[in-house]
């Protein structure tokens, strides 16, 4: 499927998934196997995205010490690779030594790696002016809900709802996003094809029999949570420890929708 397609696909509340076939030359993936993972936070700059699953999938590694924290994988569509963020703890989540990200190439498949699935419709649209009152059966009912957000530098950010309130006395909604942490390169193409160059060189450098290896980065990281309304305002996770909120450009609030 075309990038564009996708990208379209996901902005009308697609939810993403990627299929991967694991490379059984490498002695950790034999034997050969099939393997999925559901993308639920998606950046989206232009033509361009990174996705990632949730950050609790466990990161293990030989005894004494078989587990070493939780980790998120992650994909995009500016090249065949992975990047991996493995989180140590939960108790310093503001520490840069809490957080490692590695780049890998992507095993190969023998189709598209990317699938959508149609699973939630548009309810809320700010550009449309929308009544927030709308939200309000979906509150009740729990329906789960996710959103697409336009901020000020043009950046789509889907994330899904951890807490979503409306409040009848002033008839707007509030809604709190799931707690992410990526790499800040995933929020610009050219920096990321920046950290895709110097990944291959890297890579080319490096014995035959070691460039299956993932490549450790030191890279800044952005902490992703969001407090929005409808009312046009969002405070960010660095707003939170300031106080402070900005404007939104675009909101786009999803319900799942019953199989």
């Amino acid at each position: 499927m075309p990038d564009k397609k996708i990208i379209q696909k996901l902005l009308n509340g697609a939810s993403l998934g990627t299929f991967m076939i694991s490379d059984p030359t490498i002695s950790s993936n034999s034997p050969e196997h099939w393997a999925s993972y559901d993308l639920p936070h998606v950046i989206i700059n232009g033509n361009c995205f990174w996705a990632k699953t949730r950050c609790d999938i466990l990161a293990v590694s030989p005894a004494p010490h078989p587990v070493v924290g939780l980790k998120s994988i992650c994909c995009t569509n500016l090249g065949d690779i992975i990047c991996t963020i493995t989180m140590s703890s939960h108790k310093e989540i503001l520490s840069p030594k809490n957080y490692k990200f590695e780049l890998k190439s992507r095993p190969p498949t023998q189709d598209d790696p990317y699938k959508t699935r149609n699973d939630h419709r548009l309810i809320w649209d700010s550009e449309r002016r929308d009544n927030p009152e709308i939200i309000k059966e979906y509150i009740e009912s729990a329906v789960k809900l996710k959103i697409a957000m336009l901020d000020v530098e043009e950046i789509w950010n889907i994330h899904p709802v951890d807490l979503p309130c409306y409040f009848p006395d002033s008839g707007q909604f509030w809604f709190k996003t799931c707690y992410d942490v990526y790499p800040q390169f995933f929020r610009y193409p050219t920096e990321t094809q920046k950290v895709i160059n110097e990944y291959e060189r890297l890579i080319k450098v490096r014995p035959e029999n070691n460039r299956s290896d993932p490549l450790t980065l030191d890279v800044n990281y952005f902490q992703s949570f969001y407090s929005i309304s409808s009312d046009g305002k969002v405070s960010t996770f660095y707003d939170s420890a300031r106080n402070s909120s900005q404007e939104y450009r675009r909101l786009k609030v999803f319900a799942e929708m019953s199989s």
